[in-house]
């Protein structure tokens, strides 16, 4: 129990060091990269973004040097309203960031034990809410801006376990966050290939093109489908021929697949375009429709959450951990705006026009609200909108939603502005086939999301049970491995 533990403050176990502040002018396109506090996400760091010093640079800065499982404080930001970029938001900085150097208006913190497990304990302990309450509660600043010093990061006063129990809490809640990064990979990964099909069929056109190369040279029809056929699955013509051997079933698939694809490209007012194929709209292969105009007195902390544009995230998700709420009759006067997993959505308004993510349920019925657009296919309505995710989600549409937006003070696009986006409208067939592949690579992707929602939310509640004591070690790894 905690009561047994002694009570310290952070100043005793901990080493620091300040970010150094790097000079705009100094970033170029390649070198060592520098650690922003926007780069910051919710526990690590997001590497799409970096900026890079030289060598030269890099050298005289090795103090602020970042090492796996450092843990970083940002010491300006937003207030609670803003919690993506709140003050004192914590992070552990990942092996894909070792090396790296930390900027300005944040803190290195190391355990001066020089422990891994007491290093991995310090992180979760930071990470516990007592921690984010005490130290906004110390921040000064203007309304837009929140800082907090040293001194107050060094007097957060906590209950220290002995060396056993640190190591084992942390191990415990790592073992979390060790599964919930591999589901995470895993579902990159099957994103990218269905990314990569997308791009290979409706972007590149590989199988047409291959088809067309074929026949050019002197080539026979049935020979350019053999071409197309090895575009699509990437196996050679020996392999092919094995597989028609082993699998005629499977050979006939691929085989029919490769036939929807024409063997001629044809010019059109967006360039070379596959024969048949025709330049349209958004609204041929999408409806767009907006979400329910929910009233501010009728949220509620706990219920049926409700998606607003905030709930987007970057990495093209809906969280659902952030919502405000519904209660049970609010919900059933908005019955028609219920999401199901899959569902597609997009901002319609403010900064993040055009913004778009897959909605997956947490176990609780979520309502859509006004100023978010949810997809609903006109291709094949059994089917969540896989082709039309990957379609927005390409540069030319997502230029195209941004520039339809209007407005003044913010930038607004209605459903029916969404629908008139221009694009390349292939065959329904084609479609439907790209939805069929795709379907397991996406069904497998909710399903670790999912898991990833729910052990993120068990660890959230493990946390403060077992930094207080209330929880004893067995008890939590029991919990652990049922969840998993």
């Amino acid at each position: 129990m905690s009561a047994d533990w002694p009570v310290i403050t952070l100043e005793q176990i901990i080493e620091h060091q300040k970010g150094f502040a790097f000079k705009s002018k100094d970033y170029i396109g390649e070198g060592t990269p520098v650690i922003r506090v926007s780069n910051f996400t919710l526990d690590s760091v997001d590497i799409s973004d970096l900026k890079y010093v030289d060598e030269s640079i890099a050298s005289k800065q090795k103090a602020v040097s970042l090492e796996t499982g450092d843990v970083v404080i940002a010491t300006v930001g937003s207030w609670p309203t803003n919690p993506a970029s709140v003050v004192g938001k914590t992070v552990c900085i990942p092996e894909v960031a070792n090396n790296s150097l930390l900027n300005q208006n944040a803190v290195r913190l190391r355990v001066k034990s020089g422990h891994q497990q007491d290093q991995v304990f310090l992180y979760y302990l930071l990470k516990n809410k007592n921690f984010s309450d005490y130290i906004v509660s110390t921040a000064q600043g203007s309304a837009n801006q929140a800082s907090i010093t040293l001194k107050d990061i060094f007097g957060y006063e906590f209950h220290y376990p002995e060396g056993p129990s640190r190591a084992s809490i942390g191990g415990v809640l790592k073992s979390i966050d060790d599964k919930i990064a591999l589901n995470t990979q895993t579902n990159q990964t099957l994103e990218q290939m269905a990314q990569a099909l997308f791009k290979s069929w409706f972007v590149d056109f590989e199988p047409v093109k291959a088809k067309l190369k074929t026949l050019e040279a002197g080539g026979s029809a049935e020979q350019a489908t053999l071409t197309a056929m090895t575009a699509i699955s990437g196996k050679s013509a020996d392999e092919l021929a094995q597989l028609e051997a082993s699998s005629p079933e499977q050979y006939a698939e691929l085989k029919a697949t490769a036939e929807l694809f024409p063997a001629a490209l044809q010019e059109s007012e967006l360039g070379q375009i596959p024969e048949g194929w025709e330049v349209g709209s958004l609204g041929e292969i999408a409806s767009a429709k907006g979400g329910y105009a929910f009233k501010s007195k009728q949220f509620i902390d706990e219920g049926n959450p409700v998606i607003k544009i905030k709930n987007i995230t970057s990495a093209g998700t809906v969280n659902t951990s952030d919502c405000q709420c519904i209660d049970d009759d609010i919900a059933n006067t908005a019955s028609r705006f219920k999401l199901s997993d899959g569902d597609l959505l997009m901002a319609m308004t403010g900064a993040t026009v055009g913004k778009s993510g897959i909605y997956v349920s947490d176990g609780r019925d979520a309502y859509l609200n006004q100023r978010v657009a949810k997809f609903e296919s006109k291709v094949d309505s059994s089917s969540p909108c896989w082709f039309t995710y990957n379609l927005v989600n390409k540069d030319s549409i997502f230029e195209q939603v941004v520039g339809a937006a209007q407005g003044s003070a913010q930038p607004n696009i209605s459903s029916k502005g969404i629908e008139q986006i221009k694009t390349v409208v292939p065959p329904f067939e084609l479609i439907k086939e790209y939805q069929r592949v795709v379907y397991p690579f996406y069904s497998k992707w909710i399903s670790s999301y999912r898991e990833c929602s729910q052990l993120a939310s068990l660890r959230d509640t493990l946390l403060p049970k077992l930094l207080s004591g209330e929880l004893t070690l067995p008890e939590a790894e029991q919990q652990v491995e049922v969840s998993q």
